[in-house]
């Protein structure tokens, strides 16, 4: 996923000049707008301005593409994890300053598996890390909060994992009906579901493997219970140490086609349901005020100054085939001054070209920038035919 120095950089290099249109590139909005165009099935987007009530402004101009049809999520599913830990919090069921230590964050964590984002978290906590991006300090302890901030600001898939299980899956299946995301799965362990692909017992991905997998996936009962097995065997030391090993012989074995065939059974949801989700907690009405305020407190990124939105909420995910996006904005200036603004994408099924260009540009940033703040590009997209 891109880091929040790119994402940064590019929002604050934003112009609204006439851009040329695609010629398989991908590095403006209008060419996205054209790609999205011509690949309507697998793409899932939600865009609206938000009353003060939460609810979509009848007034200005919404978006809605698939918004009903559910898209593997990748980490934007971690918003689903921060409201139940939200929740927890303002309930005072958990305590924030909790200290957590490392060794137990690092329970779940699966080098080579999460982009780097592990000992990037820990560098900015200054806590040193190994070549494989344990801390070398086991006895370091940071507080429970400092997971909520690490899990979206750096997408950390280990403090994930073990807010899911502090929280506990049966307050995710009440988050998940409390807000009313009739399109959210349940999610479960990335360290589970990453090792119910590979591992050292089953081996790497083949063919014969992910048909396997996505057989097995049909029943999610099932499937959970894999993946909640292989979570508990990493907790296993000599399991893990193979594991481990494992992942070191193999860190070269990559088939891009292979992985994006496996990330259709990643945690599932809709663009309207996370639409949904931001539009309450930019408007303060996700669940309740406090929910809300301590949700934009981590997911709020800092802007240096405030020529183009006055806020920005944002998390983002990426696996192999699949990247998505949820945004809230207020814009500072333009049609949509000072409204706040939802903007959610979802994509399926890319192509390792356009895929490595959406990931590693700033693309996807300056699309969603604009229709958070451009009532002009909103009415093209309004336009943009299906294939």
């Amino acid at each position: 996923m891109k880091s929040l120095r790119s994402l940064l950089a590019a929002l604050l290099s934003l112009a609204f000049a006439a851009i040329p249109a695609f010629a398989g590139e991908l590095k403006t909005p209008e060419q996205i707008l054209q790609y999205l165009g011509q690949h309507r099935q697998d793409v899932a987007l939600a865009s609206y301005s938000v009353r003060p009530d939460g609810t979509p402004e009848p007034a200005d101009p919404m978006i809605l593409v698939n918004p009903d049809q559910k898209m593997p999520l990748a980490s934007t599913f971690k918003i689903v994890v921060l409201a139940a830990y939200a929740r927890e919090v303002t309930a005072g069921r958990l305590n924030p300053d909790q200290e957590v230590s490392v060794k137990d964050w690092e329970r779940y964590y699966l080098p080579g598996t999460d982009g780097g984002t592990h000992p990037a978290a820990l560098q900015s906590l200054g806590i040193p890390t190994d070549p494989y991006g344990f801390a070398t300090d086991r006895a370091a302890t940071v507080p429970l909060d400092t997971l909520a901030h690490v899990m979206i600001q750096f997408s950390d898939n280990a403090a994930t994992d073990y807010l899911m299980a502090r929280v506990g899956r049966d307050n995710l299946r009440s988050i998940i009906s409390q807000a009313g995301l009739t399109g959210q799965d349940v999610p479960l362990p990335i360290l589970g579901t990453f090792l119910s692909w590979e591992n050292h017992k089953d081996g790497v991905l083949t063919p014969a493997r992910v048909r396997k997998i996505r057989k097995l996936a049909e029943n999610p009962r099932r499937y959970a219970a894999q993946v909640d097995r292989l979570t508990a065997a990493f907790g296993n030391p000599q399991w893990r140490e193979d594991e481990l090993q494992f992942l070191l012989a193999t860190q070269d074995v990559f088939s891009y086609e292979l992985e994006a065939a496996v990330a259709n059974v990643f945690t599932g949801g809709t663009v309207r349901d996370y639409a949904r989700v931001m539009a309450g907690v930019v408007s303060g009405t996700f669940l309740s005020p406090e929910i809300s305020a301590l949700m934009r407190r981590h997911l709020e990124i800092p802007l240096p100054n405030e020529n183009l939105f006055l806020s920005w909420g944002t998390k983002g995910g990426a696996l192999a085939g699949v990247l998505t996006e949820a945004n809230y904005f207020v814009p500072a200036n333009g049609g949509f001054a000072g409204k706040p603004r939802v903007s959610v994408l979802f994509l399926r099924r890319i192509e390792p070209a356009p895929w490595e260009q959406l990931l590693t540009g700033s693309g996807l940033t300056f699309f969603d920038a604009r229709l958070a703040s451009d009532p002009a590009f909103v009415g093209l997209a309004r336009q943009t035919p299906a294939p």
